[in-house]
Parts: structure tokens; C-alpha cells; sequence
């Protein structure tokens, strides 16, 4: 409250004889004494109603507070049934990918056995090879060379 705000100040020396300054500051009079009446009927109303309408207002508040805390009582099983589900999803999936990973491994070790395998083969047709070339060579040979009795 700023007290210079309500002083009820007359006109100025320089306007004491001015009527309308006289019914200007008795104007400010009247509309101060009509907010000071105000404020005193506000604060009678408040002394007698006040404490039931903060009561209603406090009801009003727990019933908000209630309301609240149910709705997050049920966000909160929604939270938890997704992630359940969220969950479950996940492990069918790490299974999946677990079997499908072994059978990649499978296939992978396979693969390298029969790799090997070709090769081990290779080496065996290619000393096969080698060694009936050595034949025909040596017949070829023998066959060049008169034989002698």
C-alpha cells in the first residue's frame, strides 16, 4: 500500500478559490472513502467466509492431488505393461538371432571343411597327376629306348 496514495490532500495554494479544484480533491475524498469501505466490507466477508472457502478450496485441491495421483498410478502400469512387452519381444528376438547365428557358424565351419577338403583333394590329384605323368614319361622312355635282349 503506498500511503501517499490515500492522503486526502486539499487544492493548492494557487487554486484554494478554484471550484473546480474543490471538487476535484473532494472527488479523490469520495472515491477514497468508497475503497476504504470496500476494503473493510471485503475483509468482514473474508472474517466470516474466509476459513469455509479455503476449506472447500483445500477440498477441492485433494481432489485434484487424488485425481493425479491415480492417473499416475495408471501411466505408470501402462509404463510397465510396455516395457513387460517390450521385453518379451526383445528375448524372442535374441533367441532368433542366437539361432540364426549358430546356424551361421554351422554353415561358416561347414564351408572351411569342405574348403579343406578340395584341397586335401587337390594335393592328392595333383601328386596322382604327377606321378602318372612320371609314369608316362617313363614309358614314353622305354618305349623310345630299343631294347636290347
Amino acid at each position: 500500500i503506498a500511503p501517499p496514495r490515500y492522503h486526502l490532500t486539499p487544492p493548492l495554494q494557487a487554486k484554494k478559490n478554484d471550484p473546480a479544484a474543490w471538487k476535484a480533491a473532494l472527488d479523490n475524498t469520495f472515491a477514497q472513502r468508497e475503497h476504504q469501505e470496500l476494503r473493510l466490507m471485503n475483509l468482514e466477508l473474508q472474517v466470516k467466509y474466509g476459513a469455509n472457502v479455503w476449506r472447500a478450496h483445500n477440498q477441492h485441491v485433494d481432489l485434484l492431488v487424488k485425481g493425479y495421483e491415480k492417473e499416475v498410478v495408471q501411466l505408470r502400469r501402462e509404463i510397465e505393461e510396455i516395457n513387460r512387452t517390450r521385453k518379451l519381444h526383445q528375448v524372442a528376438a535374441m533367441q532368433e538371432i542366437q539361432s540364426l547365428e549358430e546356424q551361421w557358424v554351422a554353415a561358416v565351419k561347414k564351408n572351411a571343411d569342405i574348403e579343406y577338403q578340395c584341397k586335401l583333394m587337390e594335393e592328392k590329384l595333383g601328386e596322382g597327376e604327377a606321378a602318372e605323368g612320371a609314369q608316362q614319361e617313363q614309358q614314353q622312355s622305354e618305349e623310345a629306348e630299343p631294347m636290347v635282349e
